[in-house]
């Protein structure tokens, strides 16, 4: 904790991610999703956990790191404001995402794009099932970033899919 040692390193880091990252905010997974947005969502998550734990810290030295880090979140915001997914869970990581940017750098445009896909609705169906049938692995997913919207949106009711989910799963 506190150890300066690791700022060059975590510089290092955020100078490779700058170059994977594209002008449209985008990342590759380079087996199979070029520009992907919703891969830049998954990103996003310990990215601005964090910028959001650094930014606690009035460390000499941290700025630099800072700035990168936020670059890369306003950069990867643009991206999710506008891009599109592969499967209907990326909404919700996406959303989770843009929930995370919007809780560090509040901007209306990361609110919008969010209802604007809870809008189309949530795909559970009355058992308590995602459309994706993972219960290993899109399901925990999911109710993440549920509740993760949920928390830092103040939306209680984004809660009720992930106890019909858990519910099934018991």
């Amino acid at each position: 904790y506190l150890d300066s040692s690791f700022i060059p390193r975590m510089e290092a880091a955020m100078d490779y991610f700058a170059t994977c990252q594209h002008e449209d905010g985008t990342i590759d997974l380079l087996t199979t999703n070029f520009h992907s947005t919703p891969d830049m969502a998954f990103a996003t998550e310990p990215l601005a956990l964090s910028y959001k734990l650094l930014s606690k810290i009035e460390q000499h030295g941290l700025f630099p790191l800072k700035s990168k880090i936020k670059n890369a979140l306003l950069k990867a915001g643009r991206a999710l404001t506008e891009g599109g997914i592969h499967t209907p869970n990326h909404r919700w990581v996406v959303c989770m995402a843009l929930a995370r940017i919007h809780e560090l750098f509040p901007d209306k445009k990361y609110t919008d794009r969010i209802q604007e896909w809870l809008t189309e609705g949530i795909d559970i169906d009355a058992d308590g099932q995602y459309n994706e049938k993972s219960t290993s692995v899109y399901s925990p997913i999911t109710n993440k970033a549920f509740i993760t919207i949920a928390k830092i949106l103040n939306d209680d009711k984004l809660l009720d899919p992930v106890r019909n989910n858990l519910a099934l799963s018991q």
